[in-house]
């Protein structure tokens, strides 16, 4: 899609790539240690291109610089260049080529591409690669732009392992004066800068390096360049803050990018920006009712939501979960749809439309969350899909998918003990490889604990030797005080004054839910209880049932016969200690009915 829309565009567009002739692309596969390619690379070359909303950026993209940007004639010849007998000639004659002709002699080399032997085209892509690097200084910024979109041409899955690529990121992101000599200097030029950061997500050391560059560049010319973006515009800007992890925070911008989502009719082939809209609010944490509405008149509408991919629909899904919107009119017809293409993927012409792994997590996360009611069926089907992945390979590079996975199940009731072995030697293994990452393998030490509590019988002891799931006296990390929506500690010294309070103490008993417990002792130890704290920030919107670790955690402390009261901030101000010491034998009785998510 992305080879076909740019050929066209270079073909059609008068005066971008003037004379040169365009044939296709090549895909690079590798990374080196000194040259950026090698004839393994283009032999081990794919049809696979960058996807459909890369192409339509680098369409919109194409169209605004020949409105706006100044036209370069092509005065170099593909005949001093191509064919290549002797390598050196050839380098010879690169060392002639001005900083402006770059571009062109790029889009001579696809037209090369199929006659060349793969020694040679990858020795010919990076000696185009350093003389570009070298010629950088002597370009304007709308040449270094236009040199860049001719790399995308020729390999959009790779530009990024370009030296030139990283060079012209640095020179791009740069407030010079002496550099910024281009026809157009103004908003075009920042939405294209933008566009090439944020192609550095697969690259990791240029990602790293593109997100503080982003970060000066956002500073510099958002809040000046905001007003006047159009929809595609805020679009890609907004990718490239996702792809590249770069922090926002602006008020102004996030309001924008919450009317730009109300704007969009799906209808009219906008969905891709749509799910870009929503992973760049995921990511900035704007959550909006209004948006939420928005979703859900699509969500009702079954036209509207089967135009979307898998993977769009399962980001509507993340976006309404992470909202606490557990609205059954969007649940169910989201649930229903993924059901369907997980058992009969979607056929298209050249490909079927898989459910990816990731897509998998992501939807067990939210129906966890949302405590919908799957059936056991279901259920079975999902776990028969992991296996088969776990069969294919998908985990091996991505256990904590697995992982997130195996919880969410376990969460919803669905406790498979060999799925559970499988993730758990498959995550400790990786673990010994990576090290430390402590917020993604508390994941995994929920796991155990639940494991350990709710299945001490089958668990696997080798995997689990010398593991604790719960100590009612664990203390609890100064940094979970701070961040509570509670004053704990002002909690606990007014409850251990009142009469018939022994001790009062924050704690954290079940291993690896960093959730704090108040633990009330009383003179009668038969009446001790532990206090749950129920924020709005833990509370679904329409159910006002607890999210999905909270219900977790009861639900173990519940298997450990421990009495429990759960409290809200309207509770604390109408109970006092007696009341809700009274009222755990009452929740503990309801305890089973709101944890259990599987449907008959």
């Amino acid at each position: 899609m992305f080879k076909i829309n740019i050929r066209c565009l270079i073909k059609f567009i008068p005066g971008f790539f003037d004379k040169a002739s365009v044939v296709r692309f090549s895909r690079i596969t590798q990374c080196h240690n000194y040259a950026s390619f090698s004839a393994r690379d283009v032999l081990h070359e794919t049809s696979d291109e960058a996807g459909t909303l890369i192409a339509t950026f680098a369409k919109y993209i194409a169209i605004e610089r020949h409105k706006d940007g100044a036209q370069t004639p092509t005065t170099i010849r593909y005949a001093d260049y191509f064919p290549i007998t002797d390598i050196r000639s050839f380098q010879r004659e690169l060392q002639k080529t001005p900083a402006d002709q770059v571009a062109a002699l790029v889009i001579f080399t696809s037209t090369y591409r199929p006659n060349a032997e793969p020694q040679t085209y990858a020795r010919v892509l990076n000696d185009i690669d350093s003389i570009a690097v070298k010629l950088l200084p002597q370009m304007h910024e709308d040449v270094v732009l236009r040199t860049l979109y001719a790399f995308l041409f020729l390999i959009p899955n790779w530009i990024t392992r370009l030296d030139f690529y990283k060079a012209a990121l640095n020179r791009l992101a740069t407030n010079n004066e002496q550099h910024n000599e281009s026809t157009n200097k103004s908003l075009e030029n920042f939405i294209q800068s933008c566009f090439y950061l944020g192609l550095s997500k697969k690259n990791v050391s240029a990602k790293a390096n593109a997100s503080e560059l982003l970060q000066n560049l956002l500073k510099q010319k958002l809040e000046i360049h905001l007003d006047n973006m159009h929809t595609l515009d805020l679009a890609i800007v907004g990718n490239a803050i996702y792809k590249t992890a770069t922090s926002v925070n602006i008020d102004k911008f996030n309001q924008r990018v919450t009317n730009e989502v109300l704007k969009l009719d799906i209808g009219r082939g906008q969905d891709g920006i749509l799910i870009t809209y929503l992973k760049l609010m995921r990511f900035l944490r704007v959550r909006s009712p209004t948006v939420c509405e928005y979703l859900t008149a699509i969500c009702k509408n079954s036209d509207s939501l089967v135009r979307l991919q898998v993977r769009g629909q399962v980001h509507i899904f993340a976006y309404l979960t992470e909202c606490l919107w557990d609205n059954e009119e969007c649940s169910k017809p989201i649930i229903e749809l993924f059901f369907k293409n997980l058992l009969q993927p979607r056929r298209f012409e050249f490909h079927s439309e898989a459910v990816r792994s990731k897509d998998l997590c992501t939807f067990l996360w939210c129906c966890a969350q949302m405590n919908c009611a799957l059936t056991s069926e279901q259920l079975r089907h999902v776990e028969n899909r992991l296996f088969d992945k776990l069969k294919e390979g998908e985990f091996d590079n991505y256990p904590d998918q697995l992982v997130d996975c195996c919880l969410s199940l376990w969460i919803l009731g669905y406790k498979s003990q060999e799925l559970l072995e499988r993730a758990l030697h498959t995550k400790l293994a990786a673990k010994s490889s990576k090290g430390a990452q402590p917020k993604v393998d508390n994941r995994l030490t929920v796991l155990m604990s639940a494991s350990q509590i709710e299945q001490p019988s089958v668990r696997s002891k080798d995997l689990l030797k010398g593991f604790k799931a719960y100590d009612i006296d664990a203390k609890v990390p100064n940094y979970l005080l701070k961040s509570s929506d509670f004053d704990l500690k002002e909690l606990c010294l007014k409850w251990s004054q009142e009469d018939g309070i022994e001790t009062t103490q924050i704690v954290c008993p079940i291993t690896g839910i960093n959730i704090p417990s108040i633990h009330i002792k009383t003179l009668s130890p038969e009446d001790n209880v532990l206090v749950e704290l129920l924020s709005e920030s833990q509370t679904l919107q329409f159910s006002k049932e607890p999210i999905a670790i909270v219900r977790l955690k009861l639900r173990l402390l519940q298997a450990l016969n421990q009495k429990i009261v759960v409290v809200t901030t309207k509770d604390l101000e109408n109970l006092s200690i007696k009341d809700i010491v009274h009222n755990a034998d009452d929740e503990k009785s309801l305890m089973g009915q709101k944890t259990n998510s599987i449907q008959a």
